[in-house]
């Protein structure tokens, strides 16, 4: 109970109210946050901080680190190509890149065919990300769904949800859908 104190007019506080004191707060009580002087940062902590705020967030993340990698490999294969194209040329349409023993021309074989695996899955994991991405509805799609009485399938990839995209988005789904079927026979 509050009452008034006879020396300065606040209210004072019971003692018999004040159970919860500083040392028998409750174990799971919200921890007040501790406010850091901005000094305390360093420049480039700082800076991250300004440079995570303009990049995207979630699954747009997500897709911009896809479409980088698929350049990265648009260039690592354009810059082999034209390289071995100047190195080895053409003789009767076919290039000869190696000559030599059949021991080193497997290992030869075998570290391009494992260069060429990887190169390919980075593109297949990056489209398969896209893909999934660009098939899956978003929450106001769900909606607009619901409110026709359709359903949408959510967390699989679906040939359902594939009807129900815009047409930039089919276009985009076909393109890559059909660019990645020749990645999984290489």
């Amino acid at each position: 109970m509050n009452r008034p104190s006879q020396n300065s007019g606040k209210p004072e506080q019971d003692s018999s109210e004040n159970y919860l004191d500083e040392t028998s707060k409750p174990f799971l009580a919200p921890a007040q946050p501790s406010p850091l002087p901005r000094d305390t940062r360093s420049p480039i902590k700082a800076k991250l901080c300004r440079i995570r705020k303009h990049l995207p967030q979630g699954w747009r993340l997500g897709v911009l680190g896809s479409s980088i990698a698929a350049f990265i490999v648009l260039l690592i294969n354009l810059c082999t190509t034209i390289g071995v194209i100047q190195t080895y040329p053409l003789d009767k349409g076919f290039g000869t890149i190696f000559k030599g023993s059949c021991e080193k021309t497997k290992s030869l074989s075998l570290w391009l065919h494992l260069a060429i695996n990887g190169i390919s899955t980075v593109m297949l994991s990056a489209s398969n990300y896209t893909i999934q991405c660009l098939i899956s509805p978003m929450r106001k799609d769900i909606d607009a769904a619901h409110s026709k009485g359709k359903w949408l399938d959510i967390g699989v990839p679906s040939l359902r949800n594939v009807g129900r995209l815009p047409w930039v988005q089919k276009v985009l789904w076909a393109t890559l859908w059909i660019s990645s079927v020749p990645l999984h026979l290489m």
